[in-house]
């Protein structure tokens, strides 16, 4: 079992419960280790809850793969209902029904489906809500392609909120529609590469 790169296939991680970050599962990059770099396939991330970051998954400064997987109905108080993490790269996924809950600092109430810088292929965000901005997603840099981010709510930007400004934001051949408080937005001026 590589510590460093764990692969998690054809699993379930469902009903788990954090006192702090990570419901389901938690990876963190602690002094002078190589960052972990997990990736799951085929997998199940369900009904799990984290009363910190990242309801079903949390990672600190780790790279995170998620391939044909479902991440449905988990809950943070705080932001990343789904999953939080630095950086990671969705393939084929759903998102459905996870929640960013109101943290003690309401400023850490984002991206009800994920947070974090990501990159995402042919997925689907759905239903999913936070208290503050980014009801799907919510970060800074993002790669968003031929997937559908519709009827998810935040205060602000249910669909996709970017919260700095001059990092490059790639959204193609997707569609974005129908989120409550706003499809799209950020909190300074962005470099939006968009296509139909």
């Amino acid at each position: 079992f590589d510590v460093t790169s764990p692969e998690f296939v054809n699993c379930s991680i469902v009903g788990n419960y954090a006192t702090a970050r990570g419901g389901g599962a938690s990876f963190l990059r602690t002094d002078n280790n190589p960052q972990p770099e997990p990736r799951f396939e085929n997998c199940t991330i369900e009904g799990n809850f984290g009363q910190d970051f990242g309801g079903g998954i949390y990672a600190q400064n780790a790279l995170i793969t998620l391939e044909d997987c479902r991440v449905l109905g988990n809950s943070a108080q705080g932001s990343g209902g789904g999953i939080f993490g630095s950086s990671y790269i969705v393939r084929r996924c759903v998102f459905r029904g996870n929640q960013a809950l109101l943290s003690a600092n309401p400023q850490d109430s984002d991206g009800g489906a994920v947070s974090g810088d990501v990159s995402i292929w042919d997925s689907l965000f759905s239903g999913n809500s936070a208290h503050r901005f980014g009801g799907a997603i919510a970060g800074s840099a993002f790669i968003i392609e031929r997937c559908t981010v519709a009827e998810n709510v935040a205060s602000l930007a249910g669909g996709v909120f970017v919260n700095t400004g001059g990092n490059p934001i790639s959204l193609r051949h997707s569609i974005v529609n129908g989120n409550v408080g706003g499809d799209v937005m950020a909190a300074a001026a962005i470099k939006l590469s968009a296509d139909p």
